[in-house]
């Protein structure tokens, strides 16, 4: 692994991994979390309007078929605190690929037609993520967890904004933003000249460096409830814990518990609730740590007579944390070294893992995660349980019940 800084201050993290693939993923380090109050969504309909043209490639489908005719893949996504864009290919078609993602990150057009257009797809997944209750949870838990923070609105922003967007105002967001300085590439495979590939393709450029603002790693002092209403049968139920950032040592800890509870049937969530208790169809776990915050959560899928019943037994099942044995405690860290070595064999998730890790505290960070599981104790488990996972935010979002009238007499 090899990382090298470029005279116009882009930064390249090269990966030589044996494989019939190569992926090539950029990363620029803008999330929704920098954007002013009028900005927001912007970082992310960028994401979406640098694939549909440049002055080479006029228009998406030009961009899509120089990937797709050889069998490559590519996408984009955007987070609170980056914005990535990637593509898997043959590596005999490495330098092509190099050349588009380079050219729709350095040229886009942003013709007036293009964003009108992109518009209409963004309002259309605003809509989608609130009719998908699943995805309105986890962002009505990051309100309540966060209620005075800033920076971890949604990422897709407000419709108002979205409909209100211009070119210019997109253009002068991406010039800001868009710049050497804040970009770094990860480059997985078996690849030659790989420094002198980017640097014949990357320009310089002027803009601002801006870093994520932090959260608060300060755990609840006291619960809450967000109660949401929808057109629904089933009723979501997520309990959300303030946790702590990737950089955090806590954060490989969480990890463990996360594993202990949630690793998919054989987890001791899924075995309570759903197993022994038959309250759930779907019930997981999710440990989130990020660059500047971080939160655990519990969340299941129930009928709504039966909500109450299932946050007694989840918050019992995080009682039993106090009395992790050494069969349950290896059995986790084996878990988590297993998951992350087979997710090592793709070359796409490599990048992302490398450049998450850069961004977060150093790429170095990667090759020390297994270690670090290791090291985690049943004591440690017993102190960050009671640190961090006793008041939670508590997100429910299920059918408004309708009042009965009162009969006439």
């Amino acid at each position: 692994m090899q990382k090298t800084t470029l005279a116009n201050g882009l930064e390249i993290i090269y990966i030589p991994q044996k494989s019939t693939s190569v992926t090539v993923q950029i990363m620029v380090k803008i999330g929704s979390a920098i954007e002013k109050p009028e900005e927001l969504g912007l970082a992310h309909f960028l994401e979406h309007i640098l694939f549909e043209g440049t002055p080479k490639r006029p228009n998406s489908f030009l961009i899509a078929n120089e990937i797709e005719k050889v069998g490559g893949a590519f996408n984009a996504y955007t987070t609170h605190e980056r914005t990535c864009y990637y593509a898997k290919v043959p590596k005999k078609h490495f330098k092509s690929t190099l050349n588009v993602l380079s050219d729709i990150i350095q040229h886009p057009l942003f013709q007036k037609e293009s964003v009108e257009k992109e518009k209409k797809v963004v309002l259309k997944e605003i809509d989608m993520v609130h009719d998908d209750a699943h995805s309105l949870q986890w962002i009505e838990l990051q309100k309540e967890l966060y209620p005075n923070s800033k920076s971890l609105h949604p990422t897709y922003g407000t419709k108002k904004i979205v409909q209100n967007l211009t070119p210019k105002k997109i253009a002068t967001f991406f010039k800001t933003y868009y710049h050497p300085k804040n970009i770094t590439i990860a480059i997985v495979g078996e690849v030659k000249n790989w420094k002198k590939e980017v640097e014949t393709v990357f320009e310089t450029g002027h803009g601002i460096i801006k870093t994520t603002p932090p959260c608060s790693q300060v755990p609840l002092t006291k619960s809450s409830t967000r109660k949401i209403s929808k057109d629904m049968s089933s009723c979501h139920i997520v309990l959300g814990f303030r946790a702590v950032k990737r950089s955090n040592p806590d954060s490989y800890v969480l990890d463990v518990i996360d594993a202990i509870l949630g690793r998919g049937q054989s987890g001791k969530m899924f075995q309570q609730v759903r197993g022994e208790h038959g309250l759930a169809y779907e019930v997981g776990t999710s440990n989130v740590c990020d660059k500047e915050y971080g939160y655990f959560a519990v969340y299941a899928v129930v009928d709504p007579s039966k909500k109450e019943k299932t946050e007694q037994v989840i918050v019992e099942v995080l009682n039993t944390l106090n009395q992790v044995t050494k069969k349950e405690l290896s059995e986790a860290k084996t878990y988590l070294e297993g998951e992350y070595l087979l997710d090592l064999e793709d070359t796409q998730k490599v990048a992302d893992q490398i450049l998450f890790w850069d961004q977060v505290e150093s790429y170095t960070k990667a090759d020390e995660y297994v270690k670090n599981i290791k090291q985690v104790t049943i004591q440690d488990i017993t102190r960050v349980t009671a640190k961090y996972l006793q008041k939670y935010a508590k997100v429910v979002i299920e059918k408004k019940n309708k009042k009965k009238k009162a009969k006439k007499k």
